[in-house]
């Protein structure tokens, strides 16, 4: 088992019964971790264990309420244990929080740490994490929810669906773009820019609670200039996602204020022509749910049981919510552990405005497909990677990354597996999902502290252990 560098200087404390305690215990070496945070995750987090299984199964349905303790063996939970607990203190996060699933059963599950340092509040298995970005996957998922529907067609114009009077028309270079489509919206190819500020607008947005409000959401960023013609390049946006929100809410009403008892038979096409939705169906799925973030909570967070997925609403009393926290990076502050700045993430619900726990990422992750009507939507709609107007691939589909790994199973036995994941950075909490479908392996993990690097290179760790032959 790894020994911390002898220059780390921090304290082991049997019994955790102050205040003083744990500001002690969480100091875990400042200066160590502010100048050998690459070195010292490359020393000890080199783990080899590789697999070779060719199981190409999509993930189905299978309850996470019960744990199997018996699929890890007794090794390979102390590699994990040890990965995790390693992997906190170099974040120097107050807490950690992971759930790992295989073949729909939950096989791993940990919390590290603290939820809230000021009450002292434990991290537990319901402790809510702002997940930032993977947000953006949820808000994919609605997305192939309305095409696989025939309610909403990729390669139409935004605009088809918007109205200019409420959403002008996007610019680039003063002319406008008419033709933006939703597929460039979701792929992040239509122009529009990320944060301008990130002090500004992602560390310290803290103006009126804005609701359901998508309009002025939009107001935010719908003015300025595109940073490129649609389609000529990927660049990553979160306001992209707000617009996106933006439609999905405008196809709901509009479907909802559809025709009358005369006039219901009308049908959508729908991805298999053989079995056409008609607008009475559509209006019947869409019962009850008038906005953007009702549609998620029915038609996503229900289903799948994600009880504890929740819209990062700052007036509300949400239980188990995590305290938020950063290093104190000033010249003066020698690493010191803060409080994240109060900030208000209802400009942007869809890119990164949910809590939720790492236990209910994997739920969302191992159970994707029974959302889905047919079988094949998952690969052909949610994780169809894309490619820029110059046939350049982005290694982005619809709300997740996705890209391949190289699996060892020993020997010369190398294998390549289809990964699909999306990492999360918010105010005072990163989080990655991490699913590769082939295997059936579903990572979620959460920490309580601002710029959490390695997520990725943490969930390759954790199937090197896991897929070992």
């Amino acid at each position: 088992m790894f020994k911390f560098p002898k220059k780390i200087k921090f304290t082991l404390i049997a019994s955790l019964t102050t205040t003083a305690a744990v500001a002690t215990t969480l100091a875990i070496g400042s200066s160590y971790y502010k100048n050998n945070y690459h070195n010292f995750y490359n020393e000890h987090f080199t783990i080899f264990a590789e697999t070779n299984n060719n199981n190409q199964q999509i993930i189905t349905n299978v309850s996470l309420d019960q744990k199997n303790d018996n699929f890890l063996s007794k090794e390979q939970k102390e590699q994990l244990n040890h990965l995790f607990e390693t992997y906190q203190i170099i974040l120097g996060s107050p807490g950690l929080q992971i759930s790992i699933a295989k073949n729909g059963q939950l096989i791993y599950n940990n919390e590290l740490g603290y939820a809230n340092l000021e009450s002292l509040t434990k991290m537990s298995p319901f402790t809510k994490f702002r997940i930032g970005s993977i947000s953006k996957s949820i808000t994919g998922v609605a997305v192939a929810l309305l095409v696989e529907r025939g309610l909403l067609d990729l390669d139409k114009s935004i605009y088809e669906y918007l109205s200019t009077e409420k959403f002008p028309y996007l610019k680039f270079k003063g002319q406008e773009m008419k033709d933006i489509t939703v597929r460039q919206l979701a792929m992040h190819l239509s122009g529009i820019r990320h944060y301008k500020d990130d002090t500004k607008e992602f560390l310290n947005w803290n103006e009126k609670y804005l609701g359901d409000n998508l309009k002025k959401s939009c107001d935010l960023f719908i003015k300025d200039d595109l940073e490129h013609e649609p389609g000529e390049k990927f660049s990553y946006t979160t306001y992209g996602y707000t617009l996106l929100s933006a439609v999905i809410d405008e196809v709901i009403k509009s479907v909802n204020s559809s025709g009358n008892n005369n006039q219901q038979q009308q049908s959508y096409q729908s991805q298999d022509n053989n079995n056409a939705l008609t607008l009475h169906e559509n209006k019947l799925w869409l019962k009850d749910i008038s906005t953007f973030r009702q549609f998620c909570q029915k038609r996503i967070f229900k289903p799948l049981q994600m009880s504890d997925t929740v819209w990062d609403e700052k007036h509300k009393i949400i239980l188990h919510r995590a305290g938020f926290y950063q290093r104190d990076n000033t010249k003066n502050g020698n690493c010191e552990l803060i409080n994240v700045p109060q900030v208000d993430n209802s400009y942007k619900w869809a890119g990164g405005g949910l809590l939720s726990t790492s236990l209910d990422l994997v739920k969302f992750g191992t159970n994707l497909s029974n959302l889905f009507h047919y079988t094949n939507t998952l690969e052909q709609i949610l994780w169809k990677d894309h490619y820029t107007k110059d046939n350049i691939p982005t290694e982005y589909a619809l709300g997740f990354v996705v890209k391949e790994l190289t699996i060892n199973g020993g020997g010369n036995n190398n294998q390549k597996v289809k990964v699909v994941y999306h990492t999360g950075g918010s105010v005072g909490s990163c989080s990655v999902l991490y699913l590769i479908p082939s295997k059936r392996l579903v990572i979620g993990m959460n920490v309580n502290i601002l710029s959490a690097k390695y997520l990725v290179d943490t969930c390759e760790q954790v199937v090197k252990i896991i897929e070992s032959p």
